[in-house]
């Protein structure tokens, strides 16, 4: 039998545009090949997997490497380390989640093409103040992630608090 690397399992809560979504809970998941742990906080907002609607046939924004796509996600967000780390934890997360190797090969040869781009969007994000990890849920099941982002802001400002970096 084979040790599932997952130590958690995924649960999220939609926000109401429905590409954003929040985790309720943490969310584990240990390397096998280097040994250390990553943790997607509660309160972590993803979209899962990135990937353009066109493909979405072939790879849909969520399947069998939907938790991989979190952890990703969370690395690209917090940005720490390399990212050729934060892809290889994808593929070996896919890996771990026994996705296709056909699939799991595409996701991964992707993310090398073209994650640069979201790697320096989250960095400047990140430098800007943007909030991905919420500290309280929403109560309002028809507000999307935008609305309720700027919520945050608003009320952090009318508090005089500095929204700094990730939370």
């Amino acid at each position: 039998m084979t040790l599932l690397r997952f130590d958690t399992v995924l649960i999220v809560s939609p926000f109401a545009d429905g590409n954003f979504w929040h985790t309720r809970a943490p969310l584990e998941w240990v390397s096998r090949v280097s040994g250390r742990g990553v943790t997607v906080p509660a309160g972590f907002v993803t979209d899962f997997a990135s990937i353009p609607r066109i493909v979405w046939p072939l790879l849909p924004k969520w399947g069998k490497y939907g938790l991989a796509s979190v952890v990703h996600d969370y690395l690209y967000a917090v940005g720490r380390g390399l990212r050729s780390d934060a892809d290889a934890a994808l593929l070996e997360a896919m890996e771990d989640l026994h996705e296709s190797s056909w699939r799991y090969s595409l996701v991964y040869r992707g993310v090398r093409l073209v994650g640069d781009g979201p790697w320096q969007d989250n960095a400047r994000r990140r430098s800007a103040g943007e909030i991905r990890i919420i500290a309280d849920f929403p109560s309002d099941a028809t507000i999307t992630w935008e609305a309720f982002r700027r919520s945050l802001v608003a009320r952090d400002e009318h508090d005089g608090l500095v929204v700094g970096g990730l939370r």
